[in-house]
């Protein structure tokens, strides 16, 4: 078998699996956005994991999960009345936001209870290592 003769079925070959490569990328795509009207994602209380969790700012949000609530603070007494500030208002330990109660605050996170589940809402690590004295 000669060169040429290889070369034209090999070529033939890649043409036939092309085709066949697009035939089914057509077909994917047509039914794809035939059904993609009736695909609905149900979180069940829990993040959406289309929603990115790193913002263009390149934080991580806090935002896009079970909650819209977003800590900006935390204060940290060792007496006991800790606080922190989340979306722009003060909280303590036993306090409502929304329909959760605030559990705990400690200095790098607050603990809320919402229908018998606990959640935890995360300071931003930046915040923390920031605030966090060099010895």
């Amino acid at each position: 078998m000669s060169l040429r003769t290889r070369t034209a079925g090999i070529m033939k070959f890649k043409a036939k699996s092309f085709a066949a490569c697009l035939l089914a990328l057509l077909i994917n795509l047509t039914f794809g956005l035939a059904f993609a009207e009736n695909i609905q994602y149900d979180s069940g209380a829990k993040r959406d994991p289309m929603i990115p969790l790193i913002g263009p700012d390149g934080l991580i949000s806090q935002k896009g999960g079970r909650s819209d609530l977003n800590i900006e603070g935390i204060i940290v007494d060792k007496g006991g009345d800790s606080v922190a500030i989340i979306n722009g208002d003060v909280y303590k330990a036993g306090d409502r936001i929304g329909e959760a109660v605030v559990v705990q605050i400690l200095k790098d996170r607050v603990l809320l209870s919402q229908d018998d589940e606990d959640k935890t809402l995360w300071l931003r690590e930046e915040i923390i290592k920031k605030d966090t004295p060099v010895e």
